[in-house]
């Protein structure tokens, strides 16, 4: 969202487990890893532009004991031997349960505790004080740990973020593809790139979220222009086009269960592949596959902006986040990219 990533940071490392010898691939164009920071939660984070002295203990925590901690996890010996987390299935799961893969993960997040969670608990905190000379280890940060990923339901929300962007990026440099690779905004601009135009950018000013819930005593006149880089979940085929798996997410963003499967249905037009990932089925729509991959092509000729579950930051630095709602993309971004394809004909 607003926040940043320093060289200190933790971060997980999402691979393709298709490729020959798995994880440490060569990152770049077309493949390789994907990297996401670990999510700190909702409200006063830096992700949304809080700094307090209370943000900052938050990210010194997870520098120091976080991170550590989960690295030994996803290291032990059980989940090494399985190859690392399955995500594809994980997010298959999660859809089923009744989250979108963007403004709701709590299912995601539930089920990556289930995988975390016994590792955690059997890691030998001693070698963690050995690795860390400058830290100390014992049961009690395990137990933190898990505790702050059970009341984080957010946390999912980064991994299917790497996840997502490790797909897409399969397809940058990919000549003439109208496949959107990436839709990002910071509060100022909003940046689209498509396959075909590899790491080019086409941007348009951000728009102000148009249908949001707020949290309580603030309002629009409070918040920032659409922000963050949460998109990428849209871009890929979860958020709002995988809404009518989630109409329990119309309380927090705003609106009506029929009007989440009105998302879904909207996404049809715009999105190519839908099933592309056998995975992501909609149960309510008799196990329908997730649109997938946004086409430009098709925003443009539906002239169709696209749906992206959001949450608000204020508009001043510091306050943090104050709602969450429903953006649409400008078409700008959209029409550049296809143009820019078409002069290359």
């Amino acid at each position: 969202m607003a926040g940043i990533l320093s060289p200190s940071m933790p971060v997980l490392v999402v691979f393709d487990g298709a490729d020959e010898g798995g994880e440490g691939g060569e990152g770049g164009e077309g493949g390789g890893n994907a990297y996401c920071s670990l999510n700190e939660g909702l409200g006063k984070v830096l992700r949304f532009g809080a700094h307090s002295e209370e943000v900052l203990v938050r990210l010194r925590w997870m520098r120091d004991k976080l991170g550590p901690l989960l690295d030994a996890a996803l290291t032990s010996t059980a989940l090494r031997g399985a190859g690392g987390v399955a995500l594809r299935p994980l997010l298959g799961a999660a859809l089923a349960m009744g989250d979108d893969g963007h403004n709701r993960c709590k299912a995601l997040t539930s089920l990556l505790l289930q995988v975390l969670a016994p590792p955690l608990a059997a890691l030998d905190v001693r070698t963690l004080t050995t690795a860390y000379s400058d830290r100390g280890f014992d049961a009690a940060d395990a137990a933190k740990a898990i505790s702050f990923l059970a009341e984080n339901a957010h946390f999912g929300l980064n991994v299917a973020m790497g996840a997502c962007k490790l797909a897409l990026d399969r397809l940058s440099g990919l000549p003439h593809c109208t496949y959107t690779t990436a839709m990002c905004r910071n509060g100022v601009d909003f940046g689209v790139r498509v396959g075909g135009a590899g790491g080019a950018w086409q941007v348009a000013p951000s728009p102000a979220v148009p249908s949001a819930v707020w949290f309580k005593g603030y309002g629009p006149a409070d918040a920032c222009r659409d922000l963050g880089d949460s998109a990428i979940t849209e871009t890929l085929g979860l958020g709002a086009p995988a809404m009518a798996c989630a109409p329990a997410l119309m309380a927090f963003v705003g609106g009506t269960a029929v009007e989440a499967v009105t998302y879904t249905a909207e996404a049809r037009r715009t999105y190519a592949c839908a099933g592309l990932w056998a995975e992501l089925q909609i149960p309510a729509l008799d196990f329908a596959g997730v649109p997938m991959l946004l086409d430009a092509a098709l925003v443009v000729a539906n002239s169709a902006r696209p749906a992206i579950n959001t949450g608000i930051a204020h508009k001043e630095p510091g306050v943090g986040q104050i709602g969450a709602g429903v953006s649409r993309a400008p078409l700008a971004p959209f029409e550049a990219a296809v143009m820019r394809l078409a002069a290359g004909l």
